[in-house]
């Protein structure tokens, strides 16, 4: 069979069979038998997971050259040998893109059709989590298993013709590989194999990171201390991490200005100020809250408003510091139920709708996520658009409030 006709005869074959196998198995199955099973219930997240249990940094030119390999005996119809290759690779990862992806050409080529879709489907949950939590760019590098797999997102889906020119690492981890399209056009694609590279700077998971950085901002030794990660902020280190401004919020839970609900009347008073164009005491209120709370969204982002008003100068906002403090609340989750924002004050989603996502806010409400921690729920609506519910969650908000407080010393006393 010739090679066009092998690729053509792929893709009609994998767009197919795509649809028609119904899979999903319980959830009680660690990642890697339900990555095994092919569950349609595993998120990009725990893909991700899984992708760093496999990666091994130390070892990220294992590979290497496999990929030349395989399309050379693609090209010779070899496709049994492309399939033990695959499956040794597979053995030891069984998340490497190449051999996944190969395997599934090697199944299709020898009409093992029973075996095509399951390897498919195990490629696309990479590549979708892979591009879920990735650019390709020097800010937001992609995260693959090895460096055959950096190579091999790049031939298998790039626009067809695309040629890798060089490769360079650079002392921080980064492998940034310089590409040509079919009309010469240069550009790079950056991947990160820092051995230092930590899960929870891809995303924040509250379940299992909460109470890990609660711990470690009262620890001075800690990389997440709070003073030290204030100092930083404070300063307008932009070399913070979305992370690191997770930790520092969280840190701020332990500080005895924490009180969340209490602070939500001066919240209003600095909006309101804002509404009534009195910038100068909206100005004046925002810079007290932030002397106790220096964390706080509202205030932060008046703070810069209400300077870019009273000099007339857009410069002011955002303010670096509110910038900071949006990107890492819109990095900690999705705004599902699953994965909510995380949030200081109970008023920062109705915030985040009105000024960050332009929305009006419907109907509000609240709830539980599978784990119990508190969400606040609010409708957003968008004028042609369809009304979406976002999630924000302020367990610890509520946990720290009088309210609770208050519930709790009834309780005691029945």
């Amino acid at each position: 069979m010739k090679r066009k006709e092998m690729h053509k005869k792929l893709i009609t074959g994998l767009l197919i069979l795509f649809g028609l196998q119904g899979f999903g198995q319980s959830n009680d199955l660690n990642l890697s038998e339900r990555f095994g099973k092919c569950d349609s219930t595993l998120t990009d997240y725990e893909v991700m997971d899984l992708l760093f249990h496999y990666r091994d940094v130390a070892k990220m030119n294992q590979n290497d050259g496999v990929l030349e390999d395989l399309q050379n005996l693609e090209r010779n119809d070899a496709f049994p040998e492309i399939e033990k290759i695959c499956s040794e690779i597979l053995d030891y990862n069984p998340v490497n893109l190449t051999a996944l992806t190969y395997y599934a050409i090697a199944q299709l080529g020898q009409e093992k059709e029973e075996n095509i879709t399951s390897s498919w489907d195990k490629t696309q949950m990479i590549y979708n989590a892979v591009k879920r939590f990735g650019k390709g760019t020097a800010s937001a590098p992609f995260i693959v298993s090895d460096l055959n797999d950096a190579k091999a997102l790049i031939y298998l889906y790039w626009e067809k013709g695309t040629e890798i020119n060089s490769l360079k690492k650079s002392q921080e981890g980064i492998v940034n590989i310089l590409i040509s399209n079919p009309k010469g056009v240069n550009d790079t694609v950056s991947f990160n194999f820092d051995k230092s590279l930590n899960i929870r700077e891809i995303y924040f998971d509250y379940h299992r990171d909460f109470q890990f950085y609660l711990a470690e901002s009262a620890s001075p030794q800690s990389e997440f201390y709070y003073e030290t990660l204030l100092d930083r902020f404070q300063s307008h280190d932009k070399s913070l991490k979305n992370n690191e401004i997770i930790a520092l919020m969280i840190g701020f839970k332990n500080n005895q200005n924490y009180h969340p609900y209490k602070n939500v009347e001066k919240e209003r008073e600095i909006m309101k100020l804002m509404g009534d164009k009195n910038y100068d005491k909206a100005l004046m209120l925002s810079k007290e809250l932030l002397k106790t709370n220096p964390v706080n969204f509202t205030a932060l982002m008046e703070e810069g408003f209400s300077l870019w008003k009273i000099n007339d100068d857009r410069s002011y906002f955002p303010s670096v510091k509110s910038r900071m403090i949006v990107d890492a609340i819109l990095w900690s989750g999705t705004g599902s139920n699953t994965h909510s924002y995380f949030v200081l004050s109970p008023l920062d989603g109705q915030t985040i709708i009105s000024y960050i996502f332009g929305g009006n806010i419907g109907t509000m409400g609240s709830g539980d996520d599978s784990n119990g921690y508190f969400l606040d729920m609010l409708d957003m609506e968008i004028e042609g658009q369809e009304t979406i519910t976002l999630y924000f969650n302020i367990d610890h908000a509520i946990n720290n409030s009088e309210f609770k407080k208050q519930i709790e010393k009834s309780l005691d006393k029945e």
